[in-house]
């Protein structure tokens, strides 16, 4: 039983890293045009990226037939997601980074 809860909030951790992810290009720039570029690029790498994970735990589920590799899977996602979450802590502004 308690790893069950422990796979429940490592998938409402995937989960909750779009909603994140839309409002830390807000908070990262001071421009409509800032904010305009940087939405264009993230939200077009991150779909074309984010596409591929329902697939990828299908493909896992089916090589593996069971769900311990997919939420193996999910979880590296989150460990990964960790990283660039920490380098987005900071305050700084994007309009900032492009003008050094």
């Amino acid at each position: 039983m308690p790893l069950i809860l422990l796979w429940v909030l490592l998938i409402g951790c995937c989960s909750i890293l779009f909603p994140v992810c839309l409002v830390l290009i807000n908070v990262r720039t001071r421009t409509h045009s800032g904010t305009v570029a940087l939405r264009g690029f993230a939200q077009g790498t991150a779909y074309a990226l984010g596409a591929l994970g329902p697939l990828l735990v299908g493909l896992l589920h089916d090589a593996s037939g069971g769900w311990t590799l997919p939420l193996l899977f999910l979880l590296a996602v989150t460990l990964a997601a960790a990283i660039p979450a920490i380098t987005l802590g900071r305050p700084t502004f994007v309009e900032d980074e492009l003008s050094r």
